[in-house]
């Protein structure tokens, strides 16, 4: 799993444009370190809890953030979110293959790079800020599950 580790921390972490809206990162931070935290032996649910609390709060946003975010989609560099779209997509299908080994873990690190996914695709336009909320919300809710099983 150190790895998969290594892999997010080479392709996603603190590597989506954050010019000239901080929002969208501080969303994908937390997705990321609910993914990192799950590579580890033993994860802390403490921490990955207090993420999907963050993660929660997705979607409430005042008018300011609106026209930040508004700022953002125009000004964005499309060439670094493409990139980081990719990157995404290469930390996906290294999971995939490790999907046996990961056991229970597979599933809510999985679902915290969907979450990663989506908010890409709200930040640059391509779905509203409400189906990424009830997508979000969804998958928060599965991570939850699998997670307190444990």
């Amino acid at each position: 799993m150190s790895e998969l580790l290594k892999l997010e921390e080479e392709l996603i972490e603190h590597k989506f444009p954050t010019e000239p809206n901080l929002l969208p990162a501080w969303f994908i931070e937390a997705a990321g370190d609910i993914f990192r935290e799950l590579c580890k032996k033993y994860p802390d649910i403490g921490y990955i809890m207090q993420k999907l609390d963050r993660l929660k709060r997705f979607g409430d946003f005042s008018l300011g953030d609106f026209c930040e975010l508004e700022e953002f989609r125009m000004n964005c560099d499309l060439n670094a979110v493409g990139e980081f779209k990719s990157n995404l997509e290469k930390l996906k299908e290294e999971l995939r293959k490790r999907a046996d080994e990961l056991g229970w873990k597979y599933e809510p690190m999985k679902e915290a790079l969907e979450i990663i996914e989506v908010i890409v695709s709200w930040a640059i336009g391509e779905i509203t800020t409400c189906e990424a909320r009830f997508k979000i919300l969804g998958l928060i809710k599965e991570i939850e599950r699998e997670v307190l099983m444990k």
